[in-house]
């Protein structure tokens, strides 16, 4: 729900002044009267509340929201000018040719500014955006050859390793077997079941450290799936323009001459922010109950001599986890672009000019006070689309052509002892 708060402010500006002449000069002190103006400032702020940011965080989610602000201020201490003379140089004092003035004034500055020309917002957001847009492709390259998700590629090692190990170590088992094939079909069938046992201890026993070493990589996996699942990498790109202006000011009237050249300053900021996110095409676990290669939990018969159903289920299982986790989808996960636009403008020193009207001056008095006004205007919003597309890709080294089960079924076919 969007809401608006609106603070509002008032402050008197000052560009007045009081001029006496003859023998008032005497008895008149410098009262330059009292300001009949004033310069409004406000502070508006409209936005949205989002009560599941947090969530939305923890999600990679964008958790931007809609606002806008427009904050006026103005504050004034003026400028003063007392002075006192005559026009025609005689230094009677009280005559028709005495002149006393008093001033007090606002450096011109009589509203609040105007925000910067649009042309700086176009060169500013042509800047970000140019940034952006690099930083995103950067990012999104950089993923693709795998400079990010490194404790990823260490869990998928962590599973492939020990698996193409196991692999290889069922190999070496169906050759052994083949080469003892025919002095295996020269024994009595009772003696070759209790040498198919003998054979298949020897070497389950041998595949332990390997077996344990896929558990771990699978509780491991199973415990880290929420954060290995997607990769955060966060981009942001300034787009910042800046001029200055001077323009001067002067306050001439009657006897009173006064100036100042003040200062405008032009400030254009464009940010484009958000995170590249990199995430699993699946998020497969491995099944570790498939596995069943105890050294005591198969036994050998004449017409199976390995449990042939648990590689296909375990190798295609493990396929697929590679796979899953291994092909990657790259975009921008969430993004925000904030545009701030502030006109500041301030006077400069006062300088005094004596009035071509006095011929003599007899009191001559000038502070130079201070005014500054500001104009900001600030904008927040996500970005729901970029005109870069989307990446698609998997981490080098994680195929499945080790697992070459047919391979295998082709052993399980030469070896029958019967």
């Amino acid at each position: 729900m969007s809401t608006t708060t609106t603070e509002l402010d008032s402050v008197p500006y000052h560009d007045h002044r009081i001029q006496v002449s003859g023998a008032t000069c005497l008895t008149w002190a410098y009262n330059p009267g009292v300001s009949t103006s004033n310069v409004a400032g406000y502070r508006t702020k409209t936005g949205t509340v989002l009560p599941d940011w947090k969530r939305r965080i923890a999600m990679g989610r964008n958790a931007t929201t809609a606002f806008s602000g427009d904050i006026s201020t103005w504050d004034s201490i003026p400028a003063r000018q007392d002075i006192w003379g005559n026009t025609t140089g005689t230094p009677t004092v009280g005559t028709a040719a005495d002149r006393k003035a008093s001033c007090q004034w606002s450096h011109g500055i009589s509203s609040v500014p105007a925000p910067p020309p649009a042309s700086d917002q176009t060169q500013a957001d042509n800047i970000a955006s140019t940034k952006f847009y690099k930083a995103l492709e950067g990012t999104m390259t950089a993923f693709q050859g795998g400079v990010f998700l490194g404790e990823l590629k260490e869990a998928l090692h962590m599973i492939r390793n020990p698996a193409q190990s196991l692999r290889r170590q069922i190999s070496n088992y169906t050759d052994y077997l083949k080469r003892n094939r025919g002095k295996m079909m020269r024994k009595p069938k009772n003696n070759r079941l209790q040498w198919l046992s003998d054979s298949w201890l020897e070497y389950a026993y041998g595949w332990a450290p390997t077996l344990n070493d896929l558990d771990s990589a699978s509780k491991y996996l199973d415990k880290r799936a929420n954060q290995l699942v997607q990769e955060l990498v966060p981009i942001y790109a300034v787009g910042f323009v800046e001029s200055t202006q001077f323009v001067q000011a002067s306050k001439v009237v009657g006897v009173t001459n006064i100036y100042t050249i003040n200062r405008y300053s032009y400030r254009t900021h464009r940010v484009y922010a958000g995170a590249v996110s990199s995430r699993a095409a699946g998020s497969t676990l491995m099944s570790m109950d498939s596995l069943g290669l105890s050294p005591r939990s198969f036994v050998p018969t004449l017409w199976e001599v390995m449990p042939y159903s648990f590689m296909v289920d375990y190798f295609t299982n493990v396929g697929d986890v590679l796979s899953a986790w291994s092909n990657q989808n790259v975009g921008l996960a969430w993004g925000r672009s904030t545009l701030r636009r502030s006109t500041e403008v301030e006077s400069g020193p006062v300088y005094p000019t004596p009035s071509g009207l006095l011929a003599r001056l007899y009191e001559h008095f000038v502070f130079e006070g201070k005014t500054k006004a500001r104009k900001t205007l600030v904008n927040r919003g996500p970005i729901s689309s970029v005109p870069i597309p989307s990446l698609q890709f998997e981490l080098p080294g994680f195929g499945t052509k080790w697992i070459n089960l047919a391979a295998l079924a082709t052993a399980r076919q030469e070896l029958r002892f019967r």
